[in-house]
Order: C-alpha cells, then sequence, then structure tokens
C-alpha cells in the first residue's frame, strides 16, 4: 500500500500535464490508469493523512470533485 500511496501523490503534484488541457473526467481516467485500486485508498483516513496538502499543477476543483464523492471513514 505505502508504494501505492507515493504514486498517487506523485500522480497528484505532476498533473494535469502543462502543455495539454484537462478535463475532470481524465483525472478519473488516468488514476483508474495508474492506480486501479485508488478509491480503495481512498477509503482509508490513513491515506488521506497522508496526502493531504498535495495540489496538483491546475484544475484542483476538477481533482476534488474526482475523489470527495467517494465514501470516507471518519474516525
Amino acid at each position: 500500500m505505502k508504494n501505492d500511496v507515493e504514486k498517487l501523490k506523485d500522480f497528484i503534484k505532476t498533473n494535469p500535464p502543462l502543455d495539454e488541457k484537462w478535463y475532470v473526467s481524465y483525472w478519473e481516467k488516468n488514476l483508474d490508469e495508474l492506480l486501479p485500486n485508488w478509491k480503495d485508498l481512498l477509503k482509508n483516513p490513513d491515506v488521506w493523512k497522508k496526502i493531504e496538502g498535495i495540489k496538483p499543477r491546475r484544475d484542483y476543483d476538477g481533482l476534488l470533485g474526482v475523489i470527495l464523492p467517494l465514501p470516507r471513514i471518519i474516525s
């Protein structure tokens, strides 16, 4: 799981590519390709703590639109 969390963090930090148009659906499509289990990862409150404060290059609202609707376990 640790490696998957690092992949998720790197993905968020390095996207969207600065030289291409980016749509909300791309976040989900590309996350699915990189980490098929990303939705399960985000169900873990410890993962949320590790990605807190990490922002993408742009389209932060699009990223939030994809990851926030997921049910989260609140401790």
